[in-house]
């Protein structure tokens, strides 16, 4: 993808959201014993891990559709209608 911010990339946001929690997730199954439900939690979890890196962010950027960009960096900080400069500096 050209666009490499994630402001403009709605669905990286859900997966990478969805990545953090999964660290979490990580974190909490690493702690506890490898026997029960926490098995195939884990499993998944690690899939995920992997497939966020190895499959998720080269398929979006190839699929994905930004949003618009700004037609400059002031108009995106500071936003429409308002002055770049601060009125004390004026």
């Amino acid at each position: 993808s050209p666009v490499r911010s994630g402001r403009f990339r709605p669905v990286f946001k859900v997966f990478f959201w969805l990545f953090v929690a999964n660290c979490f997730v990580l974190g909490v199954v690493g702690g506890n014993p490898a026997e029960g439900f926490w098995i195939p939690l884990s499993q998944a979890s690690t899939a995920y891990y992997f497939g966020y890196f190895l499959i998720i962010l080269p398929l979006l950027g190839m699929f994905e559709k930004p949003l618009a960009l700004p037609a400059s960096i002031s108009e995106a900080v500071v936003g429409k209608g308002h002055s770049p400069v601060p009125e004390a500096a004026e």
